[in-house]
């Protein structure tokens, strides 16, 4: 696992690199929007809500009690008005300064982390839009017969698309409050369903960690095996480590039992 995905970080150049070219390819989408707005791609159609700057900076979420955090427009709006406005910034401050003319202004580079924030805003964005989609399609009545599941299963995946929505808010709070668009009141009742959503799937917990079917020899875990049984396992893996095959570790006879003799019998 480890060495068929962590490479995939850096075919292109450290993280750095590629999240440039995520903020140039939005930044282009922003010059795009201001003269062909249907040119736009459907991924990033967030970006047309900043061509009216004062309705945009007056925008606010629109939750008013905790059970409203489970609506996906209200999620998907607020992952949208983020991204907005974090590609709005970037554009606003490269055209400050000249940022993609390294000769004018300042280099490129200088905007590298507000380049980082952008691109993860988005990515974030599309992994809640992809997950309710998906969602969506197996409820759909259109959808191949291999491609529907049972309603209970619906039901935790929506419980786990909704869980993984609110939690990346919570974990991002400041790109969405920075600007007033989370009140503090909504940020502490998006605190509380995200518990409530804890408590709802704990049940399920196995069920989805299993899902993934990661046979035991790759994961090659005592507490991650199949079989659940732990405690023997981690007890097998103590037996197996060199310093407990041996009654006490190298170096107490010499060092350490000489200490505690030289104050009298001490007993540990």
């Amino acid at each position: 696992m480890f060495a068929s995905i962590v490479p995939s970080n850096t075919y292109e150049g450290d993280n750095y690199v590629l999240t440039q070219q995520m903020a140039r390819y939005l930044l282009k989408e922003i010059s795009t929007a201001k003269t062909n707005p249907e040119k736009v791609t459907p991924f990033s159609k967030y970006v047309l809500q900043t061509l009216n700057r004062d309705r945009f900076s007056r925008s606010t979420c629109s939750v008013v009690k905790p059970e409203d955090w489970l609506k996906p427009e209200i999620q998907l709006a607020a992952f949208e008005h983020r991204c907005a406005r974090l590609a709005m910034e970037l554009n606003d401050a490269v055209e400050a300064g000249k940022g993609l003319d390294s000769t004018a202004g300042g280099a490129w580079s200088d905007h590298n982390i507000e380049c980082y924030r952008v691109s993860h805003a988005h990515a974030q964005y599309v992994l809640v839009l992809w997950f309710l989609q998906s969602i969506q399609d197996v409820q759909s009545p259109e959808s191949d017969e291999e491609q529907r599941v049972k309603p209970e299963t619906i039901k935790v995946l929506q419980q786990l698309s909704n869980l993984h929505a609110l939690y990346t808010m919570q974990a991002n709070l400041a790109d969405f409050a920075e600007d007033a668009y989370f009140s503090p009141e909504q940020c502490q009742s998006l605190r509380a369903q995200v518990k409530i959503l804890v408590a709802s799937l704990a049940d399920n917990a196995v069920g989805l960690t299993d899902a993934f079917d990661h046979p035991d020899y790759l994961l090659d875990s005592a507490l991650g095996a199949s079989d659940g049984d732990a405690y023997r396992r981690l007890w097998e893996k103590a037996h197996l480590e060199p310093l407990n095959r041996q009654g006490v570790c190298d170096g107490y006879e010499e060092y350490i039992r000489p200490l505690l003799k030289k104050y009298g019998d001490v007993k540990l």
